[in-house]
């Protein structure tokens, strides 16, 4: 499969944001993990069983 219809799958089926879809694809088909700051696409990389890594944010003051 193409990484733009890998996309498109991901974004419908798994209601990922569209970006979000393009990161995980094309880290999917790279055999990449993902780095990200961001909750939301963390858990959804795991919950698709890809390899990620959620980086902490410092406490606010």
């Amino acid at each position: 499969m193409t990484t733009y219809v890998d996309t498109s799958i991901l974004a419908t089926h798994y209601t990922l944001r569209t970006l979000d879809a393009l990161h995980l694809a094309v880290a999917e088909s790279a055999g990449a993990s993902t780095l990200t700051a961001d909750k939301r696409l963390a858990t959804e990389a795991q919950a698709l069983g890809l390899p990620v890594k959620l980086l902490a944010t410092p406490p606010r003051r």
